[in-house]
């Protein structure tokens, strides 16, 4: 603790010493103990409380909300209830409305103080009961000499130092958050129902779609009822319904399942939405108590945790849908079974997108075209798409942001707007059925705040493949009497309100990441290649569903803004360059930001996210992953880098490493521990093998372990090892963990771990020396450094070979004397290199010996950055740029 920060606590305390001795706070209000105490206090540990960005009071939703959100980079920390200094907050009440409350909101951590004491939950660790869900509790007397109150610190939540305190005193319980907790009851409510139907409906065995959809039906309806009991729409009405059933003297003739059916009608005729229409499901029967099973799971368990329909945030259901889409229900020999394998919609290239990217993405393409709206009918023309809707995340989000908007204008606050932009704003298209169903319950739930009839939303969120398109004349020619089974999606014919004003204002989303060539490709058939290459440009070069999405998605704009989450590869390589033209030939850039690998939870795919504008003309801000903004002006194929035109300057006369660098070193699979070994290990089979920390720029340290070359594997065991002649002709190596390529000699032995990429000669005459004194060189730094995003990444570098493969080595022409003079002046700077970092080894280190040489290695690598920088061609104002920009790094 600081001398500033505890001479605040220290006055915070002899305070409310003073006022408890002299009975004045018996008289403080809660709003009084907040102002006084608690915000001073949190003020002390770094937070600013007046920016509602990073401290805010949480909105009056109900009468068991918490007081403030505590928030670090857009994301929630933590939660914080606050109470009068006179209340007792040993009653279990307080704490369990904390706990709940960040559960909920999908939280780990749940503070209660009334500053007399302060008390920490684990708000995720739903296994244990509410006693034992406490971290640590901290007395007001013990603030000054506690550390662990600055556990709670801004600083200590920059560092995830909480949860490293929980792991180290043995207390960080096993979390399960909310999304995977309602996932695995509404899957477990989904397998007792469809057992259950199937068991009591023969019919339905030969049917696995049709139960399916009336399964997800009932679900539907039932998680629409707790949201209206939660948010106080409908009084509470399923448990009293279980209870009047269960009461009831024909309850084993007249299944609850059947009380539900009447139930659903009464709804129907209250909110006139297909969601409680008639449908096939309500004819079947269920006595199983499979029913009353799904309504307890939907409540949560009692004690440990529960529900709160009210608090949950929009993006929590629509994790846990994106996952239910992932199951379908199949036949099989064995009868009807959920297939458990959840890669349905991953194999489609479609992964669920977290919060604050939806955010991101919704508030940079809605803002600008908002700030421009002056009336209601300016807010009323706005029509806003996203053509791969999924379960909805992105079109809640509008919802919420035009939501706002509307209320400045004075629309009145609840149901009302929002059924207006429903009805008037937000349009979206997916292939999947399901995945449109459930995108309209989304919607209709996070618009429900009163008793009222629903839009349908059919008219607005429509089941279609957005990238086909044409009569059945044009569809016949590529796809024969079958066009149909492709769904085609006209978009005038669709939205034809829409394309009377020209167009889309905004288009938003995360288009599925699949490729249509190469390994990777995705199970297209030949006749909608065939269709997708000729009706789209921007997928020449490296072909992929999402370049197509893009294109079409600038074509359907009026005017305005497009804004997509997608590969970053989208930004640098080569084959996205059709796709990168065909953008700045329609739009202006005005943002593109790199989110690394960290995006999405169940893939590590690195990704940025781009903003573009028909109407803008200006240069593009750049964000890196480290969030460094460089403008940058862009045209054509450019890449999407900061220093983009130097850099492409830099591929003049260049070509890639390709080939010559390889991922060839021994991978250890599962058997690590007892195919590495110290290197003293006295078996015969054991040959030194070299590790990523034994490398450094043009020197390699001798080996400290070794390899157990004829392991037998036994079973369920695997690991990797070439033949010894492959990892012979690699004469030098490329450190992989490091945020930059670092290239050093292979000594000492022929084999080296994975964590080593394999650098082989050139076939040309050209000289391995030449390589390495390009790759260690200031110049390809800067060059990895500006087309490499993830060398921003501070946690777990990682270099990758196809990032190196990528690479622009200067091309040599030998018969001209001045590129061959270049050539073999890196050749012998590189070798001397080589000899001094050998010699300086063996000297003592900060001897005068060693500070001689020392300073000789920094003037040799100079003067190989100075010819590297003269094979590249800079000029003086050139190589200045790029100094100054690698001092910043």
């Amino acid at each position: 603790m600081n001398d500033v920060m505890q001479k605040k606590i220290h006055g915070l305390v002899e305070k409310y010493r003073a006022e408890k001795e002299s009975g004045k706070l018996k008289k403080y209000t809660e709003e009084e103990t907040k102002k006084g105490f608690i915000e001073p206090l949190f003020t002390a540990l770094g937070w600013d409380i007046t920016d509602k960005n990073e401290v805010s009071a949480e909105e009056n939703i109900s009468s068991k909300r918490v007081d403030y959100g505590f928030y670090l980079d857009e994301r929630v920390q933590f939660y914080l209830e606050a109470k009068a200094a006179k209340e007792n907050i040993e009653d279990s009440k307080w704490a369990d409305q904390a706990v709940k409350y960040s559960w909920n909101k999908g939280v780990t951590w749940a503070v209660l103080t009334n500053f007399e004491r302060l008390i920490v939950f684990n708000a995720q660790d739903i296994e244990r009961s509410l006693a034992d869900k406490e971290l640590f509790d901290i007395a007001f007397e013990d603030y000054e000499k506690d550390e662990r109150l600055l556990l709670l610190s801004k600083d200590a939540f920059a560092k995830n130092e909480l949860d490293a305190y929980a792991e180290k005193i043995g207390k960080k319980f096993k979390r399960v958050p909310i999304t995977s907790q309602l996932y695995e009851d509404l899957n477990e409510a989904r397998e007792l129902l469809t057992d259950a139907l199937a068991g009591w409906n023969d019919e339905l065995k030969k049917k696995p779609d049709l139960l399916d959809e009336g399964v997800q039906k009932l679900l539907d309806r039932l998680i629409f009822i707790r949201v209206a009991e939660d948010r106080g729409v409908e009084p509470e009405t399923l448990t009293p319904l279980v209870r009047a059933w269960d009461a009831s003297k024909n309850k084993n003739e007249v299944p609850l399942y059947q009380w539900m059916i009447n139930k659903f009608r009464e709804l129907d005729e209250t909110y006139n939405s297909n969601l409680f229409q008639e449908h096939p499901f309500e004819k079947w029967q269920e006595y199983g108590g499979a029913t009353e099973k799904a309504i307890e799971l939907l409540r949560g368990k009692k004690g440990y945790y529960e529900y709160d329909f009210k608090v949950m945030p929009a993006d929590v259901l629509g994790t846990v849908y994106e996952q239910y889409l992932g199951h379908r229900l199949s036949k099989s020999k064995k009868g009807l079974a959920l297939d458990k394998d959840a890669g349905k919609r991953k194999e489609q290239g479609i992964y669920y997108t977290p919060a604050f990217i939806v955010d991101y993405i919704v508030k940079n393409a809605l803002s600008p075209i908002l700030d421009h709206c002056k009336t209601i009918d300016d807010l009323h023309k706005i029509k806003v798409l996203d053509p791969a809707c999924g379960s909805g995340s992105f079109l809640i989000k509008a919802l919420e942001v035009l939501y706002e908007k509307y209320r400045e204008f004075g629309q009145p606050e609840g149901e009302t707007t929002k059924l207006v932009i429903l009805t008037h704003n937000l349009y979206g298209v997916d292939l999947d059925e399901q995945a449109v169903e459930i995108a309209r319950l989304n919607l209709l739930i996070n618009a429900l705040d009163e008793r009222r009839k629903l839009p349908y939303l059919t008219d607005h969120i429509k089941c279609g493949n957005s990238l086909i398109s044409g009569t059945d004349t044009e569809l016949k020619k590529y796809f024969g009497s079958n066009f149909d089974e492709k769904r085609r999606f006209n978009w005038e014919e669709e939205f034809p309100e829409v394309f009377k004003q020209g167009g889309f204002d905004i288009v938003i989303g995360n288009p599925p990441y699949i490729s249509l060539s190469g390994r990777q490709s995705a199970d297209i058939d030949e006749d909608e290649r065939r269709y997708l290459h000729e009706k789209y440009e921007s997928i020449q070069g490296w072909p992929t569903l999402h370049s197509a999405f893009v294109e079409r998605s600038i074509k359907l704009l009026s005017k305005r803004m497009l804004s997509f989450i997608v590969p970053d590869q989208v930004g640098h390589l080569e084959g996205y360059g059709h796709l990168r033209k065909f953008i700045l030939d329609n739009a202006g850039l005005t943002k593109v930001k790199y989110w690394g690998e960290d995006v999405f939870a169940d893939a590590t795919t690195p990704s940025i996210t781009f903003v573009a504008d028909k109407e803008y003309k200006g240069a593009t801000s750049i964000y890196k992953i480290n969030d460094e903004k460089v403008e940058v002006l862009l045209s054509g194929q450019k890449t999407w880098t900061a220093g983009s035109s130097l850099i492409d300057k830099l591929r003049e006369k260049t070509e890639s490493l390709g080939d010559l660098v390889a991922d060839l070193g021994v991978h250890t699979g599962n058997v690590s521990q007892e195919i590495i070994k110290p290197i003293d290990a006295k078996s015969k089979d054991c040959v030194p093998v070299l590790e990523g920390k034994n490398i450094s720029r043009y020197f390699c340290e001798k080996p400290e372990k070794c390899l157990l070359i004829n392991y037998k594997v036994k079973e369920g065991e695997y690991f990797t090892i070439r033949p010894k002649d492959r990892y012979k002709k690699a004469t030098f190596v490329v450190r992989q963990t490091a945020s930059l390529p670092i290239v050093g000699p292979k000594r000492f032995t022929d084999y080296f771990r994975n964590s080593l990429l394999a650098l082989y000669p050139p076939q040309d005459k050209r000289e391995i020396e030449y390589l390495v004194g390009i790759l260690n060189s200031k110049l390809m730094r800067f060059i990895y450094q500006n087309t490499v995003q993830e060398s921003g990444q501070k946690a777990f570098p990682q270099v990758k070979i196809k990032s190196l493969r990528e690479l622009p080595i200067r091309s040599i022409d030998f018969s001209k004397s001045k590129e061959k003079t270049t050539h073999d002046e890196v050749v012998k700077l590189a070798r001397e290199m080589l000899e001094l970092n050998e010699k300086l080894s063996s000297i003592e280190e900060n001897s005068n010996q060693w500070e001689q040489l020392k300073a000789e290695i920094e003037k040799t690598d100079k003067k190989i950055d100075d010819e590297i920088y003269k094979l590249y061609g800079l000029t003086a104002q050139e190589i200045s740029t790029v100094e100054q920009s690698l001092a910043k790094s």
